[in-house]
């Protein structure tokens, strides 16, 4: 039982990391060079478990999720340094389950895809940056089974010619 210390080359902390009959058991800590804290996650019989959070430097969340046995269970979180949602990603039994999405730093939605059991499954879409839907298509256990004619958006001009 202990915690096993981990050093940057400067001398500065980088993880605490605690163990119980050589198995990690308990909270992990784990520090940027700065000394803020990079990331907090749980372990229970040297699995992970629980409420796991990744920061940026700036001390901004860079991720979280919820982990049981070791592997992710429930929405996966990943955010840009400005705070901006980045992705979403549902996980069941530690696979990819549900509905994705990943967005442009802006918040506009980037693309949208459906997973089974870790595969991509249904409906995948992409969209500029403006919004705008640019492809869909769809997939089944991994693959691609179609494409939809690529949506062109076209902007119309008024003009009038003059002699």
């Amino acid at each position: 039982m202990g915690t096993f210390s981990e050093y940057y080359d400067s001398g500065q902390l980088m993880r605490l990391t605690p163990f119980v009959n050589n198995r990690r058991q308990g909270k992990l800590i784990a520090l940027h060079p700065n000394g803020d804290t990079l990331q907090v996650a749980y372990f229970k019989n040297d699995s992970l478990l629980g409420h796991v959070l990744s920061y940026y430097e700036s001390g901004q969340v860079k991720s979280e999720g919820f982990f049981k046995d070791g592997k992710p269970e429930g929405m996966v979180k990943e955010y840009f340094r400005n705070g901006q949602l980045a992705k979403e990603l549902p996980h069941q039994n530690g696979k990819p389950n549900g509905l994705s999405k990943t967005y442009y730093e802006s918040g506009v939605p980037e693309t949208e895809a459906y997973y089974q059991d870790g595969l991509l499954n249904g409906t995948y879409k992409t969209y500029h940056a403006n919004g705008q839907l640019n492809q869909e298509f769809e997939t089944h256990q991994g693959h691609q089974i179609g494409c939809l004619p690529r949506v062109q958006h076209r902007r119309q001009t008024n003009f009038r010619r003059s002699l």
